[in-house]
């Protein structure tokens, strides 16, 4: 029995709902920024009172939204892509070029993720005075990010996508 069609299928699968949830996340995050970049605007202009915590934490929220939305944007096709020397080569290079581009980006998303938990770890102790919370929070996009990158970029390599 040949189990690597089905094996792929549910790799698919996993990849999908993975995307989903953080494309869901992202779009969470957009509208929380969007709610409290008003009140700031609201308390600053018609109150005269700026809410103090607002800037800290949109600019927070604006950092995941960054970091995850470049993982999504790789697993879609969606990323910058330098396009005008690759597609004037010979397919044979065409398709190395391919693989170690992909090859150096898996290993970008590790290393972001690993290096991203040793930064999380170094700013634990620091806290975010308008918050009163762990300077971490902000730096745990990079672990995160990186491990998507790294995910997304070893689904590149196994099956290719029409605009690769």
């Amino acid at each position: 029995m040949n189990d690597g069609p089905a094996t792929v299928d549910g790799i698919e699968r996993v990849l999908v709902v993975i995307s989903r949830i953080a494309q869901f996340f992202t779009t969470v995050l957009m509208v929380v920024m969007t709610v409290i970049i008003s009140w700031q605007i609201f308390g600053r202009y018609l109150l005269n009172d700026t809410p103090k915590w607002s800037e800290q934490l949109a600019g927070i929220l604006m950092v995941y939204m960054t970091m995850i939305g470049g993982a999504l944007a790789l697993r879609e096709n969606r990323h910058i892509a330098l396009t005008y020397f690759r597609d004037r080569w010979p397919p044979a290079v065409r398709a190395r070029a391919r693989l170690v581009s992909y090859l150096l980006v898996a290993a970008f998303g590790a290393m972001m993720a690993v290096y991203g938990v040793r930064m999380t770890q170094l700013v634990q102790a620091w806290t975010i005075p308008t918050l009163g919370i762990s300077q971490s929070l902000n730096y745990w996009s990079f672990p995160v990010a990186g491990l998507l990158i790294f995910v997304f970029a070893l689904d590149k390599l196994r099956r290719p996508g029409p605009s690769d």
